[in-house]
């Protein structure tokens, strides 16, 4: 899970970086549409490509957000993922 503090420009780094290999159809809308999207419900845009050697799949929230949900437990997504195991 990363926590990020601007969902639109970490999507728009990556897609500058990895193209659309990191995304599904939903590359294509953009770097602000993406984030407008992973706005919605947990908040948190999830991403399980078709996983390569040495590649791993990965989840994407802003800090705040993530904040939110570790206090208020608005939604239990992030808390589930949490209780995996997990890199710091």
């Amino acid at each position: 899970i990363f926590a990020v503090d601007n969902a639109t420009e970490w999507h728009r780094e990556n897609l500058q970086m990895n193209g659309y290999k990191h995304y599904s159809a939903l590359g294509a809308v953009g770097p602000s549409a993406l984030a407008s999207i992973q706005s919605m419900g947990a908040g948190v845009y999830f991403n399980v490509p078709k996983l390569k050697q040495g590649e791993a799949k990965y989840a994407l929230i802003e800090v705040p957000r993530l904040c939110s949900e570790l206090r208020e437990w608005k939604n239990l997504y992030i808390s589930g993922r949490l209780q995996k195991p997990v890199a710091t």
